[in-house]
């Protein structure tokens, strides 16, 4: 996009993760020695298991050759053995063995289980799943839906992973029943069929279903449109939930939350909350929580919000643009925020004088910064890093949470 990629790759330097007291505290960071015996070059977007282990997939270089690994971490862990290299069982068959060349999103269970997508050795794309040493595909490119539709792309970034691990993951998908139409750029009468863009479940054993699917009609005879958000997902009491954002050229952006095999409309377009209608809807990867609470970002009367809609009472924006922030600056734009059990949610922020960092909102709608990152020597001297990435945060339904972001600087004082 025309930057500086080494700066770019500076504010993705280091993996921060909570501490048992919920503070932020580096887990590692790039020029760090690896597991595997070689040192972090880049990072990816990292996940955090129910019991708080952090997954993520890192690029790694042994004498100058890299190579993209998965990476286990817990800050509980002794300094010394907080990442471990996760181990990925060999196959018997192309079709099922992954080739890693990049950021391949693994999320985790929190009991030994992780998923990830990733190519093939065979050519195609597959979602592998690694439960205690057994390994499988549970879907590949090519496979049929419960509609009979063929997927022909896998929603990379998308993968999430809910109740007895049924994962939830969007992806493109062809119906040779629909009408074929010409190929884009072909300068031939070539035909094809159109794709769809849809949101899916499988899971070991079960077939693949399909909960949202573009031209299909969903709640009051709504059709869904091209376009989805990032699909959130948990475990409620052993079953699943799913939100998700869709957009339609007839009403704009509308969220839906999945459950006990329904989808329903939460808001859209126009709908009111306390503080005015929303205007937009951000097509990001909305907030959940496992009593189905869901928030998201988008606006309100043209004014940046943050909206919080519960299972029961209208929709509530409950942060919007111009609110004075901790420290004396005001808020002007908001990441997608993330919800725990607890209704506390965490969101990143940049505010009026160009600060991004990370804040607490309790369930008496007060605001409070994020920790800043400490040192363990004496005396403690704290600081927030260069610069975070708030759309790299994770957080799971306990509070833990796990971010990248940029080097921090810690001022030492003279002793």
């Amino acid at each position: 996009m025309g930057g500086d990629v080494d700066d770019a790759m500076a504010k993705v330097s280091t993996l921060y993760a909570s501490d048992s007291n919920g503070k932020p505290v580096v887990l590692t960071e790039t020029g760090r020695l690896a597991p595997d015996g070689g040192t972090f070059t880049e990072f990816g977007v990292p996940s955090v298991g129910t019991d708080g282990t952090i997954l993520f997939a890192a690029e790694t270089s042994i004498f100058g050759a890299p190579s993209w690994h998965i990476f286990s971490a817990n800050v509980r862990r002794a300094a010394v053995a907080r990442v471990e290299s996760m181990t990925i069982p060999d196959s018997e068959s192309a079709s099922c063995s992954p080739l890693l060349k990049n950021d391949v999103y693994p999320v985790g269970d929190g009991t030994g289980a992780i998923a990830f997508i990733a190519p093939t050795q065979g050519g195609s794309d597959a979602i592998f799943l690694v439960n205690h040493g057994r390994f499988e595909c549970v879907a590949h490119t090519g496979d049929f839906t419960n509609h009979n539709r063929r997927i022909v792309n896998l929603g990379f970034g998308s993968l999430q992973m809910g109740a007895a691990q049924e994962l939830i993951f969007e992806a493109t998908v062809v119906d040779e029943r629909d009408a074929p139409v010409p190929s884009e750029g072909s300068k031939a009468a070539q035909m094809r069929r159109p794709t769809r863009r849809s949101i899916l479940s499988v899971s070991p054993g079960r077939n693949l279903t399909e909960i949202a699917t573009e031209r299909d009609d969903g709640p009051s005879k709504r059709a869904y449109g091209p376009i989805f958000g990032l699909p959130a997902a948990v475990n409620s009491d052993g079953r699943t939930l799913i939100a998700f954002i869709n957009y339609s050229q007839a009403d704009g952006g509308a969220a839906f939350l999945y459950r006990d095999d329904q989808v329903t409309q939460l808001l859209s377009r126009g709908t009111d909350t306390n503080l005015g209608r929303v205007k937009y809807v951000s097509v990001g990867r909305p907030a959940l929580s496992q009593d189905g609470t869901v928030a998201l970002s988008g606006t309100v009367d043209d004014k940046r919000a943050v909206i919080r809609v519960a299972s029961e009472g209208p929709p509530q924006a409950v942060l919007l643009e111009g609110r004075k922030a901790p420290g004396g600056s005001r808020f002007a734009v908001f990441g997608d925020p993330a919800l725990t059990a607890s209704g506390s949610m965490i969101f990143g922020a940049l505010d009026n004088k160009d600060r991004d960092w990370f804040y607490v909102l309790d369930d008496a709608s007060k605001v409070r910064p994020l920790a800043p990152v400490c040192e363990s020597a004496k005396p403690v001297a704290c600081a927030t890093p260069s610069s975070v990435m708030s759309g790299t945060l994770y957080v799971n339904q306990s509070g833990d949470f796990a971010f990248l972001g940029g080097a921090i600087k810690i001022p030492h004082r003279a002793q």
